[in-house]
């Protein structure tokens, strides 16, 4: 056995530090409240949704707290797709587009077309902010 000899670290199969997922997802917050303000407050535009018979209207901290979530739950799971396959990053892309086209159904409870494109609108920063960070 030589003394000399360095004994190989085991490597975690992470690609950045935890608080990558932390500050992608504020940025998301981030990017989605300044599409938000522009909309809403600035535009005059009444950002609300038909759940159903009562009529809610989305606020910042709906905006805010949406996503954030969908952020840090998109990014975490692509930090567990990454200790089990190789692939992770295409096969965790793949999913979160189709998880963003689906979102897009939640849009159509929009009370008007303005407010249904800026709902789209909102999903869409969300998940380009999200998808470029995990990737």
């Amino acid at each position: 056995m030589n003394p000399t000899a360095t004994i190989p670290q085991a490597t975690t199969g992470s690609r950045v530090s935890w608080s990558t997922e932390l500050v992608g997802a504020a940025a998301a917050v981030a990017c989605a409240l300044v599409l938000w303000a522009t909309l809403v407050p600035l535009g005059g535009l009444e950002l609300a949704a038909d759940m159903g018979g009562s009529v809610k209207q989305i606020g910042v901290l709906d905006i805010a707290l949406t996503a954030f979530g969908a952020g840090l739950v998109g990014l975490l799971a692509l930090r567990v797709l990454e200790r089990f396959t190789g692939r992770a990053v295409t096969i965790w892309t793949v999913t979160a587009l189709v998880v963003l086209v689906l979102s897009y159904g939640g849009a159509l409870m929009a009370v008007s077309t303005a407010a249904m494109w800026a709902l789209i609108g909102l999903h869409s920063v969300v998940a380009a902010v999200i998808i470029a960070v995990g990737v």
